[in-house]
């Protein structure tokens, strides 16, 4: 979530987004409401014993990918890809959803395409950016 509010903020001033090392780091954005929806569904159907799921889509989106799109959104000149490393950071963190979706029988639906254009207009809405 931090990523995405730092390039949407650079973005929106239209600035060029800083990307760490290639680019290719691959997360799992998943949005708020599918949050909400597997919490929720969890409530519903309490587990018997103790459980672990993974919330998420199960899809990956590198960061440049993410930083592309909130490019686009505002306008905003291509990311730039600096090489930088952040020490300790994790290469590829993808949510592996089979459990949740035969447990809970819970689905992400939001895209991110779609996810990042809705966060946008609340950060926007709030004067967060």
């Amino acid at each position: 979530m931090l990523t995405i509010n730092l390039f949407y903020r650079q973005a929106y001033g239209k600035e060029s987004i800083n990307v760490y090392e290639d680019g290719a780091v691959g997360r799992d954005f998943v949005f708020i409401d599918d949050v909400a929806r597997a919490c929720k569904a969890a409530l519903d159907r309490p587990a018997r014993t103790i459980r672990i799921l993974d919330v998420g889509t199960g899809r990956p989106t590198t960061i440049l990918d993410a930083a592309l799109e909130i490019a686009k959104l505002n306008d905003a000149p291509p990311p730039t890809i600096s090489g930088r490393f952040r020490p300790g950071d994790v290469r590829w963190a993808v949510a592996e959803t089979d459990d949740l979706e035969r447990q809970l029988r819970v689905k992400a639906s939001v895209s991110f395409e779609e996810g990042v254009r809705l966060l946008g207009n609340w950060l926007v809405s709030k004067h967060y950016v």
